[in-house]
């Protein structure tokens, strides 16, 4: 089983999110965080949810706490350290990107604005992190 953790405020994000991660994979489960106050409570305390995820997708501009104070404590908490966090942002300021490495972030993908592009950018994620990557 893939576990797939996605923090974004975008309802129709998610939805083609997981739509295109559920035909890449199989034995995937997904979970979406729409929120950053939400997704540090995940983080500080794992168990109360049903699953630790293999790999997440984080959006930056979040309601409640922005995605890079979620990246820092991500990196900081010992069971998600080695966890691929992948900024997934419609940002493609220097100023983000550069923040989220130096926060500890595995990849930086600024979001496809339409679906297919989506489609073409997630499978080829989804390939690089389940088939290539070692980790």
């Amino acid at each position: 089983m893939r576990n797939v953790l996605i923090v974004e405020d975008n309802a129709q994000d998610v939805h083609f999110i997981k739509r295109i991660f559920q035909k890449s994979l199989e034995n995937v489960q997904i979970e979406a965080i729409e929120d950053g106050e939400t997704a540090l409570n995940f983080f500080i305390n794992p168990t109360q949810f049903s699953f630790i995820p293999d790999l997440i997708l984080l959006d930056i501009k979040l309601p409640k706490m922005s995605g890079l104070e979620i990246l820092k404590r991500i990196k900081s908490e010992e069971i998600f350290r080695r966890t691929p966090v992948l900024m997934f942002s419609s940002s493609s300021e220097e100023n983000d990107i550069q923040t989220s490495y130096n926060l500890g972030a595995n990849s930086y993908i600024v979001k496809p604005k339409n679906y297919n592009d989506l489609k073409t950018t997630l499978g080829e994620i989804t390939k690089y992190w389940f088939n290539y990557n070692k980790n």
